[in-house]
Protein backbone atom coordinates (compact mmCIF):
# COMPACT_ATOMS: atom_id res chain seq x y z
CA UNK A 1 0.00 0.00 0.00
CA UNK A 2 1.20 3.14 -1.20
CA UNK A 3 2.08 6.53 2.04
CA UNK A 4 0.56 9.21 2.09
CA UNK A 5 2.68 12.15 1.60
CA UNK A 6 1.03 14.59 3.73
CA UNK A 7 2.06 18.50 3.75
CA UNK A 8 0.89 20.82 6.27
CA UNK A 9 1.78 24.55 5.84
CA UNK A 10 1.84 27.42 8.53
CA UNK A 11 1.55 31.06 7.26
CA UNK A 12 2.05 33.63 10.23
CA UNK A 13 3.08 37.26 10.13
CA UNK A 14 6.56 36.90 10.63
CA UNK A 15 7.29 33.23 9.79
CA UNK A 16 6.45 30.69 7.12
CA UNK A 17 6.43 26.69 8.01
CA UNK A 18 6.03 23.96 5.24
CA UNK A 19 6.67 20.38 6.57
CA UNK A 20 6.45 16.73 4.42
CA UNK A 21 4.90 13.70 6.45
CA UNK A 22 3.96 10.43 6.16
CA UNK A 23 0.28 8.99 7.15
CA UNK A 24 1.70 8.82 10.73
CA UNK A 25 2.63 12.25 11.00
CA UNK A 26 6.19 11.63 10.72
CA UNK A 27 8.13 14.72 9.60
CA UNK A 28 10.17 13.95 7.28
CA UNK A 29 11.22 17.21 5.75
CA UNK A 30 10.74 20.81 7.42
CA UNK A 31 11.05 24.23 5.73
CA UNK A 32 11.11 27.65 7.19
CA UNK A 33 11.52 31.06 6.21
CA UNK A 34 11.08 34.55 7.12
CA UNK A 35 7.88 35.95 5.59
CA UNK A 36 8.67 38.96 3.81
CA UNK A 37 6.35 41.34 5.23
CA UNK A 38 6.86 44.63 3.12
CA UNK A 39 6.45 42.04 -0.41
CA UNK A 40 3.10 41.54 1.07
CA UNK A 41 1.05 38.11 0.11
CA UNK A 42 2.72 37.80 -3.47
CA UNK A 43 5.90 37.60 -2.04
CA UNK A 44 4.47 35.12 0.43
CA UNK A 45 2.90 32.96 -2.23
CA UNK A 46 6.29 32.57 -4.03
CA UNK A 47 7.90 31.69 -1.11
CA UNK A 48 5.18 29.21 -0.70
CA UNK A 49 5.37 27.90 -4.48
CA UNK A 50 9.14 27.69 -4.78
CA UNK A 51 8.81 25.32 -1.48
CA UNK A 52 6.44 23.10 -2.67
CA UNK A 53 7.94 22.65 -5.59
CA UNK A 54 10.86 21.38 -3.98
CA UNK A 55 8.57 19.06 -1.77
CA UNK A 56 7.31 17.75 -5.22
CA UNK A 57 10.00 16.32 -6.48
CA UNK A 58 10.30 14.04 -3.14
CA UNK A 59 6.79 12.27 -4.74
CA UNK A 60 3.14 12.94 -5.85
CA UNK A 61 1.78 15.28 -2.80
CA UNK A 62 -2.02 13.43 -1.50
CA UNK A 63 -3.21 16.16 0.61
CA UNK A 64 -2.37 19.70 2.17
CA UNK A 65 -3.28 21.26 5.27
CA UNK A 66 -3.28 25.22 5.79
CA UNK A 67 -2.92 27.09 9.02
CA UNK A 68 -3.24 30.21 8.72
CA UNK A 69 -2.72 33.65 10.71
CA UNK A 70 -6.04 35.39 10.68
CA UNK A 71 -9.33 34.99 9.94
CA UNK A 72 -10.35 32.38 7.19
CA UNK A 73 -13.36 30.64 5.48
CA UNK A 74 -12.87 27.80 5.90
CA UNK A 75 -15.72 25.97 4.21
CA UNK A 76 -14.52 27.90 0.75
CA UNK A 77 -10.96 27.26 1.91
CA UNK A 78 -10.31 31.48 1.02
CA UNK A 79 -8.18 33.83 3.27
CA UNK A 80 -10.85 36.58 4.80
CA UNK A 81 -8.00 38.89 5.46
CA UNK A 82 -4.55 39.22 7.35
CA UNK A 83 -3.66 41.77 10.16
CA UNK A 84 -0.08 41.67 9.49
CA UNK A 85 0.31 41.55 5.64
CA UNK A 86 -1.33 43.32 2.89
CA UNK A 87 -2.66 41.17 0.10
CA UNK A 88 -4.57 38.90 1.68
CA UNK A 89 -8.11 39.62 1.15
CA UNK A 90 -10.93 37.47 -0.19
CA UNK A 91 -8.30 35.14 -1.50
CA UNK A 92 -8.58 31.32 -2.34
CA UNK A 93 -5.96 29.70 -0.70
CA UNK A 94 -7.33 26.31 -1.31
CA UNK A 95 -7.96 26.77 -4.98
CA UNK A 96 -4.33 27.98 -5.40
CA UNK A 97 -2.68 25.45 -3.23
CA UNK A 98 -4.65 22.05 -5.37
CA UNK A 99 -3.32 23.89 -8.81
CA UNK A 100 0.37 23.99 -7.51
CA UNK A 101 -0.15 20.43 -5.85
CA UNK A 102 -2.63 18.85 -7.63
CA UNK A 103 -3.90 17.90 -4.04
CA UNK A 104 -6.65 18.07 -1.62
CA UNK A 105 -6.50 21.21 0.45
CA UNK A 106 -8.00 21.99 3.58
CA UNK A 107 -7.61 25.21 5.52
CA UNK A 108 -7.98 26.67 8.77
CA UNK A 109 -7.46 29.50 11.14
CA UNK A 110 -3.27 28.62 12.73
CA UNK A 111 -4.83 29.01 16.22
CA UNK A 112 -7.47 26.36 15.91
CA UNK A 113 -4.99 24.07 14.23
CA UNK A 114 -2.26 24.39 17.09
CA UNK A 115 -5.27 24.09 19.91
CA UNK A 116 -5.96 20.66 18.06
CA UNK A 117 -2.70 19.46 18.22
CA UNK A 118 -1.70 20.42 21.79
CA UNK A 119 -5.27 18.40 22.66
CA UNK A 120 -4.88 15.85 20.64
CA UNK A 121 -0.88 14.86 20.40
CA UNK A 122 0.63 17.59 23.46
CA UNK A 123 0.05 19.04 25.98
CA UNK A 124 -3.56 18.69 26.49
CA UNK A 125 -3.78 14.73 25.67
CA UNK A 126 -6.60 12.94 27.80
CA UNK A 127 -8.10 16.63 29.02
CA UNK A 128 -11.79 17.51 27.47
CA UNK A 129 -12.62 20.41 26.24
CA UNK A 130 -8.69 22.12 25.82
CA UNK A 131 -8.74 26.04 25.41
CA UNK A 132 -5.40 26.89 23.78
CA UNK A 133 -3.83 30.29 23.73
CA UNK A 134 -0.06 31.79 21.74
CA UNK A 135 1.33 35.10 22.13
CA UNK A 136 3.15 35.75 19.03
CA UNK A 137 2.65 38.11 16.56
CA UNK A 138 -0.59 38.47 17.31
CA UNK A 139 -2.52 36.48 19.99
CA UNK A 140 -4.85 33.35 18.64
CA UNK A 141 -7.06 31.22 20.63
CA UNK A 142 -8.89 27.91 19.56
CA UNK A 143 -11.14 25.62 21.85
CA UNK A 144 -10.69 21.56 21.61
CA UNK A 145 -14.20 18.97 21.95
CA UNK A 146 -14.08 16.02 22.05
CA UNK A 147 -11.31 15.84 20.22
CA UNK A 148 -12.46 18.54 17.45
CA UNK A 149 -12.27 22.14 16.92
CA UNK A 150 -15.19 23.92 18.12
CA UNK A 151 -16.33 26.83 15.30
CA UNK A 152 -18.71 28.92 15.26
CA UNK A 153 -20.30 30.77 12.35
CA UNK A 154 -17.19 32.71 10.90
CA UNK A 155 -14.53 32.90 13.78
CA UNK A 156 -14.77 31.75 16.95
CA UNK A 157 -12.56 31.63 20.66
CA UNK A 158 -10.96 35.10 19.50
CA UNK A 159 -9.38 35.92 22.76
CA UNK A 160 -6.77 38.39 21.14
CA UNK A 161 -10.20 40.55 20.18
CA UNK A 162 -11.15 40.64 24.29
CA UNK A 163 -11.61 44.22 25.39
CA UNK A 164 -9.20 45.07 28.41
CA UNK A 165 -10.83 47.99 29.32
CA UNK A 166 -13.69 50.50 27.89
CA UNK A 167 -11.26 52.34 25.95
CA UNK A 168 -11.22 49.93 23.17
CA UNK A 169 -8.06 47.59 23.83
CA UNK A 170 -7.85 44.56 23.16
CA UNK A 171 -5.96 41.17 24.36
CA UNK A 172 -3.62 41.99 21.50
CA UNK A 173 -3.04 45.51 22.27
CA UNK A 174 -1.52 44.63 25.13
CA UNK A 175 -0.11 40.92 25.25
CA UNK A 176 1.16 40.18 21.57
CA UNK A 177 4.54 39.53 20.76
CA UNK A 178 4.58 43.49 19.40
CA UNK A 179 3.15 44.98 22.21
CA UNK A 180 5.39 42.59 25.00
CA UNK A 181 8.50 44.20 22.33
CA UNK A 182 7.30 47.79 22.66
CA UNK A 183 6.80 47.53 26.41
CA UNK A 184 10.58 46.14 27.17
CA UNK A 185 11.58 49.07 24.52
CA UNK A 186 9.99 51.80 27.30
CA UNK A 187 10.94 50.12 29.93
CA UNK A 188 14.72 50.21 28.66
CA UNK A 189 14.58 53.62 27.69
CA UNK A 190 13.23 54.73 31.04
CA UNK A 191 16.04 53.12 33.11
CA UNK A 192 19.16 53.27 30.50
CA UNK A 193 20.89 51.88 33.23
CA UNK A 194 19.27 48.29 34.01
CA UNK A 195 19.50 45.03 32.37
CA UNK A 196 17.16 45.66 29.78
CA UNK A 197 18.82 48.91 28.55
CA UNK A 198 21.75 46.92 28.15
CA UNK A 199 20.00 44.18 25.83
CA UNK A 200 18.08 46.28 24.17
CA UNK A 201 20.94 48.77 22.83
CA UNK A 202 21.76 46.63 19.70
CA UNK A 203 18.10 44.81 18.90
CA UNK A 204 16.28 45.65 16.21
CA UNK A 205 12.77 43.62 17.45
CA UNK A 206 11.85 40.65 18.95
CA UNK A 207 12.80 42.51 23.01
CA UNK A 208 10.50 40.21 24.79
CA UNK A 209 12.89 37.34 24.36
CA UNK A 210 15.08 38.93 26.79
CA UNK A 211 12.65 38.80 29.30
CA UNK A 212 13.86 35.33 30.37
CA UNK A 213 17.54 36.14 31.11
CA UNK A 214 15.33 39.31 32.68
CA UNK A 215 13.62 36.84 35.44
CA UNK A 216 16.39 34.45 35.78
CA UNK A 217 18.43 37.37 37.12
CA UNK A 218 15.97 39.05 39.29
CA UNK A 219 15.76 42.34 37.60
CA UNK A 220 12.71 44.11 38.81
CA UNK A 221 11.57 45.40 35.45
CA UNK A 222 11.38 42.29 33.46
CA UNK A 223 9.16 40.73 36.34
CA UNK A 224 7.10 43.72 36.61
CA UNK A 225 6.44 43.32 32.41
CA UNK A 226 5.59 39.95 32.70
CA UNK A 227 3.57 40.01 35.82
CA UNK A 228 1.45 42.33 34.06
CA UNK A 229 1.25 40.37 30.78
CA UNK A 230 0.21 37.35 32.86
CA UNK A 231 -2.60 39.45 34.89
CA UNK A 232 -4.12 40.52 31.54
CA UNK A 233 -3.90 37.26 29.64
CA UNK A 234 -5.17 35.46 32.76
CA UNK A 235 -8.07 38.46 32.79
CA UNK A 236 -9.02 37.62 29.26
CA UNK A 237 -8.51 33.28 29.95
CA UNK A 238 -11.41 34.11 32.72
CA UNK A 239 -13.59 34.76 30.19
CA UNK A 240 -12.86 31.95 27.90
CA UNK A 241 -13.11 29.88 31.31
CA UNK A 242 -16.63 30.94 32.45
CA UNK A 243 -18.05 30.42 28.99
CA UNK A 244 -16.22 27.43 27.97
CA UNK A 245 -15.07 25.76 31.53
CA UNK A 246 -12.42 23.65 30.17
CA UNK A 247 -10.52 20.94 31.65
CA UNK A 248 -7.03 22.57 30.71
CA UNK A 249 -5.79 25.43 29.21
CA UNK A 250 -2.81 25.26 26.91
CA UNK A 251 -0.36 28.27 26.63
CA UNK A 252 2.06 28.50 23.82
CA UNK A 253 3.56 31.07 21.86
CA UNK A 254 6.90 33.25 22.52
CA UNK A 255 6.09 33.98 26.08
CA UNK A 256 5.53 30.79 27.01
CA UNK A 257 9.18 30.25 26.43
CA UNK A 258 9.87 32.43 29.85
CA UNK A 259 8.79 28.74 31.04
CA UNK A 260 7.73 27.62 34.45
CA UNK A 261 7.40 30.97 35.59
CA UNK A 262 5.16 32.43 32.84
CA UNK A 263 2.81 29.52 33.47
CA UNK A 264 2.73 29.52 37.28
CA UNK A 265 2.23 33.31 37.29
CA UNK A 266 -0.96 33.00 34.63
CA UNK A 267 -2.11 30.18 36.79
CA UNK A 268 -2.05 32.25 39.81
CA UNK A 269 -3.63 35.47 38.54
CA UNK A 270 -6.75 32.78 37.18
CA UNK A 271 -7.17 31.61 40.70
CA UNK A 272 -7.57 34.78 42.01
CA UNK A 273 -10.25 35.82 39.64
CA UNK A 274 -12.11 32.49 39.93
CA UNK A 275 -12.33 33.01 43.82
CA UNK A 276 -16.32 33.58 43.02
CA UNK A 277 -16.49 30.73 41.34
CA UNK A 278 -17.93 26.99 42.66
CA UNK A 279 -15.89 24.69 40.82
CA UNK A 280 -12.08 25.13 40.12
CA UNK A 281 -10.54 26.85 37.73
CA UNK A 282 -9.01 24.87 34.65
CA UNK A 283 -5.47 23.77 34.95
CA UNK A 284 -2.97 25.43 32.81
CA UNK A 285 -0.08 24.03 30.87
CA UNK A 286 2.49 25.11 28.59
CA UNK A 287 2.96 24.00 24.98
CA UNK A 288 4.77 20.66 24.24
CA UNK A 289 4.71 21.10 20.55
CA UNK A 290 6.62 24.28 20.58
CA UNK A 291 7.48 25.81 16.65
CA UNK A 292 5.85 22.31 15.11
CA UNK A 293 2.70 22.78 16.99
CA UNK A 294 0.90 24.99 14.10
CA UNK A 295 2.59 22.07 11.55
CA UNK A 296 1.70 19.35 13.17
CA UNK A 297 -2.35 20.34 13.20
CA UNK A 298 -2.01 21.49 9.80
CA UNK A 299 -0.78 17.93 9.39
CA UNK A 300 -3.40 16.33 11.32
CA UNK A 301 -6.06 18.71 9.19
CA UNK A 302 -4.32 16.78 6.08
CA UNK A 303 -4.26 13.40 6.90
CA UNK A 304 -8.86 13.48 7.74
CA UNK A 305 -8.77 14.49 4.07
Amino acid sequence: MKKKNLIGIEIGGTKLQIVRADENLQIAEKITLAVRRSQGASGIRLQIEDALASLRRQGQIDAVGIGFGGPVDRRNGKVLNSFQVEGWADFPICEWIAEITEAVSLLENDSNLAALAEGLLGAGRGSNPVFYTNLGTGVGGGLIVDGEIFHGRTTEAEIGHILVDDGGRTVEDVCSGIAIDERVRLSAAANPEGFLAGQCRHATGGEARFLKNGIERGDPASIAIVDEAAGRLAFALSHASRLFDPELIVLGGGLSLIGETWRGKVEKALKRLHRDMPLNPPGVALSTLGELVVPTGALLLASSS
